[in-house]
């Protein structure tokens, strides 16, 4: 007999050799109970395997089965999950600049999820508002210390906070945040800042009232509105100007070098701040561990760092390499000079030609990442290689409008080659590719 699935996790990989394997279980398997209670998220059966024993109920395609499972002290499962959560809590603001709320339409249908779920902030660091949570899921963030959270806090104004979300609970964030700090919940959080709303005198009092939280905040990026072509419908907001980004940069600084006096920096402004402002990126120290770098904070910086621990590699070598790197109109100048040193470590053997592929989602839209296969698609013919930052791909190897590499690679009619976006990784593929 099959059962409705209503909850339950369902079973993506099973690792060889594992518990899982042993036991039978296989992909596409559902875990739909755990000791008697209805499976909900990965937190219940991880609490639940810790104890050593667990009694599941397991729905496979033929049937539905009782399963005993002991480990040993620090022996896990063995198994992933299609999903961390059997449903996702879906997000209930209002917010004008959502970047999801500016996809265009006919894209895969996950690219217009917008979850805000506890759940998936604490397993897998996603932003999340606070504006949905019911007083059971306070009474078990707190009693399984589920900490760190990551947390949209955008401004600490009450009022200014409804109207930005487009929630009525929206203007409770200070005392949210101080309930998870009196439970010793620790969290991370982001401003994200819209010019002419909350940045200018409401990002100083924002960056004020989180100071109190210096035991409890493990970071706080400040990060720039992203702004696609497709908002209509939406309010009319704009880009920061370089003057806009500088002030951001400074008052940041400000609160930076006081943490500094006692522990980490906390406050740290992103890149993209430092590229609109035209200004010199921050050394390593400014970034301490990087606890920010999906966020767009030292995501250059390390990436240079790393191709100057790199590239000496480069002069080994008697091959030579002539290729295109594809990146986002902003992060030009800074691959342009990385092109130079590369160019200049390897004696002229490595060419590398950045050129940056404007995304279709607006010219606002400037960072790699978002680059799509149609916008590839619109370079100049060439024959060289064109080399693709991984970030331009999701999980499952597709651009936001659902090309391939491979698709790509037969459209354009020329060789791509996907890199990875870090200095090390880009080194290691010249490298190899100077053996071929």
């Amino acid at each position: 007999m099959k059962l409705e699935k209503k909850y339950g996790l369902t079973i993506d990989q099973v690792l060889p050799g594992s518990i899982a394997q042993e036991v039978g279980l296989k992909s596409g398997d559902v875990i739909l109970q755990v000791n008697g209670e209805p499976l909900t998220d990965l937190i219940s059966l991880q609490l639940a395997l810790a104890s050593g024993e667990a009694e599941l109920l397991i729905q496979s395609a033929a049937e539905v089965w009782e399963l005993a499972i002991e480990l040993e002290e620090d022996e896990t499962l063995g198994a992933t999950f299609q999903s961390a959560v059997s449903r996702v809590r879906v997000c209930q603001n209002n917010c004008s600049f959502c970047f999801v709320r500016q996809m265009p339409p006919g894209l895969r249908p996950a690219l217009y999820l917008r979850d805000d779920d506890w759940r998936l902030s604490f397993l897998q660091g996603n932003y999340i508002t606070l504006t949905n949570l019911l007083s059971e899921d306070w009474q078990r963030i707190i009693s399984l210390s589920t900490s760190p959270l990551y947390i949209s806090i955008h401004t600490t104004n009450p009022q200014l906070r409804r109207q930005m979300l487009g929630h009525p609970k929206a203007g409770e964030i200070m005392e949210q945040l101080k309930r998870l700090a009196n439970a010793g919940i620790h969290f991370h959080g982001q401003l994200v800042l819209v010019p002419g709303l909350n940045d200018g005198e409401e990002l100083v009092r924002s960056l004020w009232d989180l100071a109190q939280f210096r035991e409890s905040l493990d970071s706080l990026a400040v990060v720039p509105v992203g702004l696609t072509s497709f908002r209509e419908g939406l309010p009319k907001l704009r880009p920061f100007s370089k003057n806009e980004a500088a002030f951001v940069i400074a008052e940041v600084d400000k609160w930076q070098r006081k943490f500094r006096t006692c522990g980490p920096g906390t406050y740290y402004a992103s890149d993209e701040f430092f590229l609109l402002a035209e200004q010199p990126l921050p050394e390593a120290e400014y970034y301490d561990d990087y606890p920010q770098l999906e966020n767009g904070v030292g995501m250059v910086r390390l990436f240079l760092d790393e191709i100057d621990q790199n590239i000496h590699r480069l002069a080994e070598t008697g091959s030579g390499l002539d290729c295109q790197l594809a990146t986002g109109r902003l992060a030009l100048p800074i691959m342009q000079e990385v092109s130079e040193r590369i160019l200049q470590a390897s004696s002229g053997r490595v060419k590398i030609e950045p050129v940056a592929a404007e995304s279709f989602l607006g010219d606002r839209v400037t960072v790699a990442g978002l680059i799509s296969g149609e916008d590839l698609l619109k370079l100049p013919s060439d024959p060289r290689p064109l080399l693709l930052p991984d970030l331009c791909l999701n999980a499952d190897g597709i651009f936001l409008d659902d090309l391939t590499p491979e698709e790509l690679e037969r459209k354009m009619g020329r060789r791509i080659c996907v890199v990875p976006a870090t200095g090390e990784g880009l080194v290691e593929f010249l490298l190899k590719e100077l053996d071929r």
